[in-house]
Parts: C-alpha cells; structure tokens; sequence
C-alpha cells in the first residue's frame, strides 16, 4: 500500500510597509508595528465567542469566515449594542487566549518597517506612536491606525498606513473679576448619544497652574466643546451665597446653546484658546410636598 505522504509546508512570506503623516508624506519614524493574526488557535476563537455571546453579542461565523471576518463581525455586533469593543481589544484578548506574543516591529527614520518569515494568511498590520491617531471606530478616532494583508508565499505584501497628528489647545483661564485663576478644571467634550439623547462626554482634562494656564494635548480631530469649572468658593458663615460658578464653555457662555464649538482636524497649535468664567446668579427653591395617598395604620412600636 502506498501511504500518503504530508505536503510540505508553504514556503513564508514579508510584509513591507511605510507609516506617514495622514495627508503628506512625511514619514513617521519611531512608531511601534504589531502584527496581528494569523492562523487563529480554534479552541481560543471559541472561548471567545462563548465570552462575547454571554454578554449579549452573539455571532455565528459563516462556513470558511477568516479569523479576520469573525473579529470584524464581533466588533460590528458589539457597536450594535453600545459596547466599546473594537477590533484592537478583539484580538489582544484572542493572542492572549492563545497564549502568543504577537511580533512587533518599529518604523525606521524613513517610515518603513518589515516582517519577515511570514507564514501564508491574513494578518491585521496595527501601528501606535503618542499623539497620533488612526480611523475613527464608532465615532472615536483610535489611538492605533490598521490594515488587512493577506501574506503568499515568497511573496511580499504591502502594508503601508497613515496616522493624523493630535492637536494641542491652550489658553488662560480668567474669574469674573478678570483675574487669572489657577486650579480651575479645563476639559474638552465630546458629543455623545446615551438612551436617544446627547450627552456632554469629557475627553482630555487639565488643571489651571498658578499663571491661570492650561495645555491640552494631543486632542484627536474632531468638532468639541472647550468649556471650564472653577473651584468652588470657601463659603462664608453665615452669608448666604449670591452667585454661583458654574461651568462655562468657551469663548464665555454658560449656555452651551451659545458655545462655540472648536473644530480640529489634526496637528493644530491652538494657542490664546481663553475663558472668561461667567457667574450665575443663585436662587432658593422651597415648596411643600403633600400626597393623595392616606397614611398607613400606625402599629405598636412603628416609627
């Protein structure tokens, strides 16, 4: 009888690419590569699957789907349910599951990087440096920018990805009586959607120093509400409070109808970015609470 014999293994491949600018070509040396995917171990892709289905997010992988195809389909399924799952936190948690240290790699003073001895499959090449920012997932810019490739053997894929600057916000913070102040709480908010409503999302916070300045930095792009709390007041006894601080948005109002918002689309040097704090005027509320209901039958000993 003759026996069969083992096909030898497929002979590896490279991934080759450069990391620029978003909108140049200006190369972004230093950044950190990792190589995502691969071959997925099966029993690691099920516990995850099992983890993500009794959360809610259930997901059945058609007949020959790529690892790739399922992790897209969970982060998909997970952004249906308002769960901040994207494909990055997928598949850190399935090379944890699987028990491998994904290879990485980082971008020379020209941009390029390379992966070598590549088995044949479809990868995820992900790139990350500080203060810059890939596609936005969900509406959130991610601090990581990705692409697909699928490695042949003996042959090289392209890889090439792009990242956008954050911008950097600034500015002086002043009371109401047109004095700098220091310690005083300067945020940036997003515009953000909870139970069919929008809600004010905090995204970078800084704390005033003692000259009334604030830096924020790397802001992603995007359209914000620069807005500032101060310290509350030491309240004086026995004077009852006349005005109140309250959260005032930039340039100078305490209605956000009025706001202006700040529109970033990376790398901006925002500087001169000041607020004004603006008082509102406080008030006694009092009232008095009745019911229609009758009181229940008082019993031995009940308060």
């Amino acid at each position: 009888a003759v026996q069969a014999q083992n096909s030898p293994p497929a002979e590896p491949g490279t991934i080759q690419g450069i990391v620029t600018r978003a909108g140049t070509t200006e190369p972004l040396p230093g950044a950190q590569v990792t190589l995502q995917g691969g071959a997925a171990d099966p029993q690691a892709l099920q516990v995850l699957l099992n983890t993500a289905a009794s959360q809610g997010i259930v997901v059945t992988p058609a007949p020959g789907a790529s690892t790739s195809d399922i992790i897209q389909a969970m982060a998909d399924a997970a952004a249906a349910r308002g769960f901040p799952l994207t494909v990055a936190n997928l598949q850190s948690q399935l090379a944890s599951l699987s028990g491998k240290t994904p290879p990485t790699t980082t971008s020379d003073r020209d941009g390029v990087f390379w992966f070598k001895d590549v088995a044949a499959g479809s990868y995820t090449v992900r790139v990350q440096k500080e203060g810059f920012f890939g596609k936005p997932e969900g509406g959130v810019y991610q601090p990581t920018a990705a692409i697909d490739v699928r490695v042949l053997p003996k042959e090289t894929a392209n890889a090439n990805l792009s990242m956008a600057l954050g911008a950097i916000v600034a500015g002086r913070i002043y009371d109401a009586n047109g004095q700098v102040m220091s310690n005083a709480n300067v945020q940036i908010f997003t515009v953000a959607y909870a139970f069919g409503h929008s809600v004010l999302a905090p995204l970078v916070a800084k704390v005033t120093d003692d000259r009334g300045e604030y830096r924020l930095f790397w802001v992603p792009p995007g359209d914000y509400y620069l807005a500032v709390t101060p310290r509350p007041p030491a309240p004086t006894p026995g004077v009852p409070a006349s005005t109140l601080t309250v959260k005032t948005f930039y340039p100078g109002a305490t209605d956000i109808g009025q706001a202006r918002m700040v529109s970033i689309r990376g790398g901006e040097d925002m500087a001169g970015m000041d607020i004004g704090i603006r008082n509102a005027r406080a008030f006694k509320v009092s009232g008095q609470i009745s019911s229609l209901i009758p009181p229940p039958t008082p019993t031995l000993g009940a308060p």
